[in-house]
């Protein structure tokens, strides 16, 4: 079979984008291709396209596969670059996946499906989307001392013009929805004391931050059990009773000053350990509250 050569004529004005084939010869179609750029505001699209100077191909047919890279004519800010594809055989479309580069980056991508028979005239739009690069979020780490507050997370997906993308949707996510939770797409709400990690999310990239939720006390009325009896080697742990600085109910782990006496241990979260036998006071404090615990120890 003697070989046929096809040629493919690449334009695209920034905004518009169609693929027109049309049959000059046997065996010879010409592609007219149009890229239509979105998702990005009309100052970014003016300031990139004059930069563009070359188109990358990925062609595939059936098992054939090949690369190629062209360059751009701009004409009367319209540009355009011709391709000729070796023979083809067997039917189903040509794949064309391209990128439009600068001199040193690609910045945009699209794909589109070229009929591969001969005669047939073609009219396509192709969309073309940024190149992702990246999640922006604020490097700030949100710190929940009442229950009843929130934040709002804030993000932007990041394209390789430097650019944001306008109408990406991120998807937050938290590993433990049991301290901090994610309500309405991004809006962090806290549930109890403790460390959580938030993940932002776009397409293959992902961004980590950590939250913490450590209630501070607005007003402090006691702590309980107020009288409980352990053995040596016991560990177990005190509950404040009041209210945080947004008016929920403090929970362990809230922010207060611990202190025992006699044969026994606290920490700062109020786990309490008899160590011998005999009995003490755990003091816990916030501001001018205070109120204490007695604990005694028996042996085991």
């Amino acid at each position: 079979m003697a070989a046929r050569a096809r040629w493919f004529a690449v334009a695209f004005a920034v905004g518009t984008v169609a693929c027109e084939a049309i049959l000059v010869e046997p065996a010879v179609i010409e592609h007219d291709l149009r890229f239509s750029v979105g998702s990005l505001s009309e100052d970014a699209l003016a300031r990139i396209a004059p930069l563009l100077d070359r188109v990358v191909l990925s062609i595939a047919h059936g098992d054939q596969v090949w690369d190629t890279v062209l360059p751009l004519r701009n004409e009367g800010g319209q540009m355009s670059a011709r391709m000729s594809l070796p023979p083809l055989s067997g039917s189903g479309p040509i794949v064309l996946d391209a990128e439009l580069w600068t001199y040193y980056t690609g910045v945009f991508e699209g794909t589109i499906h070229i009929p591969a028979g001969y005669g047939i005239r073609t009219v396509t739009t192709i969309p073309m989307t940024p190149i992702v690069v990246g999640i922006s979020i604020p490097p700030s780490v949100p710190i929940f001392t009442g229950l009843g507050q929130s934040v709002t997370l804030e993000s932007a997906v990041v394209v390789a013009t430097g650019d944001t993308l306008h109408g990406a949707l991120v998807v937050w996510r938290s590993t433990d929805p049991t301290i901090v939770g994610i309500v309405d797409g991004n809006r962090a709400v806290p549930r109890s004391n403790g460390n959580a990690r938030l993940g932002a999310s776009y397409g293959d990239f992902v961004r980590i931050i950590s939250a913490t939720v450590r209630q501070e006390a607005g007003r402090l009325t006691g702590v309980a059990p107020a009288d409980t009896v352990i053995t040596v080697g016991d560990t177990f742990r005190l509950r404040p009773l009041g209210v945080d600085v947004t008016g929920y109910p403090l929970l362990p782990g809230t922010a207060l000053q611990w202190n025992g006496s006699g044969p026994l241990t606290v920490d700062d979260q109020g786990w309490v350990t008899g160590y011998a036998v005999g009995s003490g006071l755990i003091y816990v404090s916030s501001g001018q509250d205070r109120h204490t615990a007695l604990v005694s120890v028996e042996p085991r």
